[in-house]
């Protein structure tokens, strides 16, 4: 059974060069000059309830065409488990989140308002969140919410301009032929006693540290680069701004992990960061391609917003219970159960 739901969980489908807020008409360099390209309608997917059938294999089958466009969570979502990325790249429902992707979900959503457009009550935003623990995660969403909106407010008095969750920027990279989608948390044009920069922030609500959360400022970064945001063209500065630490404690000061891109060129480093980036998309390619993706088991099916969808974990779930209904047939029955039972035979 399929049952249409409309969301905003999809993503629009990018179409040009975005700079910021700041659409122009671009000809990617694999296009003949007579093809102009138009800006990205901001369109979001209908998202359908699916119950998808594995293949034999282990994979799940494509249901339509690629819009080509990608970006940073894509990327993730492909290297953590292929079945998932393809599930919300063509608009699988996900189930109910999972309480950190509730607060983060919130967070983010109120500090990019004004102050006073903010909720008093946040509960609302929580609804997925188990009623018993609601009113606990509710405090911890106003304190992230405090300490997010201090940090900020940091940021903007060092800043020209300041854009918090800005408009899209999309860039078409031509050896991968495919459209970047990049948006950050906040965006501006700072200055220190070095110069004039662009600050890009990626702000997180998680107590985990992953090597994706630098790679996704990156992404970030190029794609503002190529796309000239804000029309800056010089060094661009990437911060992923921890609100916790590793126990989950909120910060008293948030931990900032800071890099820099230089507007002309890139270090070695970071061509070899881009390197990566473009091979991960070129087998998101040939995935499409083929007309499959694999399904991947492992700790991260725990926090997939498709664990209860995903044909590979419904399987496992069903083993697992037929393996319980078993054991607890073959269990011996108490002995004073069977006392009991031995009486009322005789």
């Amino acid at each position: 059974m399929f049952i249409e739901t409309e969301t905003n969980w999809g993503r629009p489908v990018a179409a040009s060069v975005t700079h910021a807020g700041n659409a122009t008409e671009v000809k990617p360099a694999n296009e003949t000059t007579a093809m102009t390209v138009q800006k990205p309608a901001k369109q979001f997917k209908r998202r359908v309830a699916r119950l998808r059938e594995m293949n034999e294999n282990g994979t799940i089958s494509v249901l339509g065409p690629w819009n080509r466009t990608v970006s940073v969570s894509d990327i993730h979502r492909f290297m953590e488990c292929q079945g998932a990325y393809l599930m919300w790249a063509e608009g699988d429902k996900p189930g109910e989140r999972t309480v950190g992707d509730a607060i983060g979900q919130a967070v983010h959503g109120e500090i990019a308002k004004p102050e006073q457009e903010r909720l008093v009550d946040v509960t609302k935003l929580l609804k997925s969140v188990p009623e018993a623990d609601r009113a606990k995660v509710a405090e911890q969403v106003k304190a992230l919410i405090v300490k997010a909106a201090k940090a900020q407010d940091e940021d903007s008095s060092k800043s020209e301009s300041m854009q918090k969750e800005p408009e899209p920027m999309v860039y078409f990279d031509s050896y991968t032929n495919t459209w970047w989608y990049a948006k950050p948390d906040v965006m501006a044009i700072s200055r220190d006693e070095r110069g004039r920069y662009l600050l890009i922030v990626d702000e997180k609500t998680t107590k985990g540290r992953r090597r994706h959360h630098v790679s996704a400022a990156f992404f970030f970064a190029f794609v503002a680069r190529e796309t000239k945001a804000l029309g800056f063209t010089g060094t661009i500065k990437t911060v992923v701004r921890y609100l916790r630490d590793f126990q989950g404690n909120i910060l008293d000061e948030p931990f900032e992990e800071p890099r820099f891109i230089s507007g002309r060129q890139l270090s070695d480093r970071q061509e070899q960061e881009l390197h990566g980036i473009q091979a991960t998309v070129r087998k998101m390619d040939e995935a499409w391609t083929r007309g499959e993706f694999e399904l991947k088991e492992g700790g991260h099916c725990r926090g997939c917003s498709f664990r209860f969808s995903c044909p590979k974990n419904r399987q496992w779930l069903e083993t697992r219970r037929l393996e319980q209904e078993a054991k607890a047939a073959e269990s011996p029955q108490p002995a004073n159960e069977a006392g009991i039972l031995n009486c009322e035979a005789a």
